[in-house]
């Protein structure tokens, strides 16, 4: 036991030579012979398989092949069939983030959901590119029905889903954009965003009374009540709506705004922000227009839109010119705008 103990020394080599003089006879030498030669074996072994791992590790140096079929030969061949596919859809995945107002961190904190409506937008692009790539001889018809059966059955939000979450496994996390000033959005803005905002552009003759001006607005709330909003952000949505006063054109913009501070760049307040003044146009003698801007947080409520429009309707008939109710983002304003006589 002494002589084993011997042998299984930590001091490795010389305390092997050192027990050669604790054997006893001839058995006692070719237990220790054998002994050796096992100890050499186990030494060789192991430096064998540091200089293999060392090799792999260092650039440029090949690497022995893997044997045909085994893990290490099909992740290979996974990563490699799939590498492009992949990059596709992440890439798209950026643009879309960044279209929509938001970026990429390594900043853990910062890290913040998608809105609803942003998910479903970038989703869907993201879909788009991996059914062009998958099957890139696909009709345009074609693909847009697969494109919105993925978009029911929440095979695209899943795919979408993945992309983030292996992202954040390598260390990438999904942020808001800074704001024009530099500012970060609150934890309460980031579930605000994007707003939904519409416009509303009454271009009237020198005939149409202030009651048909009424009639005009109150046709653009029960169209904006009856119309989705347009799941592309930053892609407004313009139609006209139909009136039946002879001499007036009611103009309806809806969109999705995803860049600060949307049309109020106060938390709140009752006078019209200098911004949207400065998006009235210039008018000939004679001309007139009237411009209703809302705005609201919450995707399902274009019923609360719809409402800011009737009571701009009622303040217009009273007489005012321009006015404002907002806050927390929701709210709406109004400007007439006319000409008069040069003197």
């Amino acid at each position: 036991m002494a002589l084993i103990s011997c042998l299984t020394s930590p001091d490795g080599q010389q305390d092997v030579f050192s027990c050669l003089s604790m054997g006893q006879g001839l058995g006692g030498f070719m237990v220790l012979i054998i002994l050796l030669v096992g100890w050499l074996v186990i030494q060789y072994l192991a430096e064998a398989r540091r200089t293999r791992l060392a090799r792999e590790a260092i650039p440029g140096i090949p690497v022995p092949p893997a044997q045909f079929g085994n893990a290490r030969h099909a992740a290979a061949v996974h990563d490699f069939a799939n590498r492009n596919y992949y990059q596709v859809m992440l890439a798209e995945m950026e643009k879309a983030l960044f279209s929509a107002g938001y970026e990429l961190t390594q900043d853990a904190s910062r890290c913040t959901r998608l809105a609803n409506a942003d998910s479903r937008d970038i989703s869907r692009k993201v879909t788009r590119v991996r059914y062009r790539y998958m099957t890139p001889l696909l009709s345009e018809q074609m693909l847009n029905d697969s494109i919105d059966d993925a978009m029911r059955n929440g095979s695209a939000a899943e795919w979408l889903s993945l992309l983030i979450r292996g992202s954040e496994r390598e260390g990438w996390y999904i942020t808001r954009t800074a704001g024009a000033a530099g500012e970060v959005l609150s934890d309460r803005q980031k579930c605000l965003w994007p707003l939904r905002q519409v416009m509303i552009t009454l271009s009237p003759d020198s005939l149409v009374i202030t009651r048909d001006l009424v009639q005009g607005l109150n046709a653009a709330a029960d169209a904006v009540s009856n119309t989705l909003f347009p799941e592309i952000a930053d892609e407004p949505h313009i139609s006209d709506v139909p009136v039946t006063v002879c001499g007036l054109q009611v103009t309806l913009i809806r969109q999705l705004c995803s860049t600060p501070p949307g049309f109020f760049p106060d938390e709140s307040g009752s006078s019209v922000p200098a911004e949207l003044f400065s998006q009235m146009p210039e008018l000939e003698y004679g001309e007139k227009r009237i411009v209703v801007f809302a705005q609201i947080t919450s995707a399902p409520a274009t019923d609360v839109l719809a409402r800011f429009i009737r009571t701009a309707g009622d303040r217009i008939a009273a007489g005012e010119d321009h006015a404002a109710d907002y806050d927390d983002d929701n709210g709406y304003a109004f400007i007439v705008l006319r000409t008069s006589r040069p003197h």
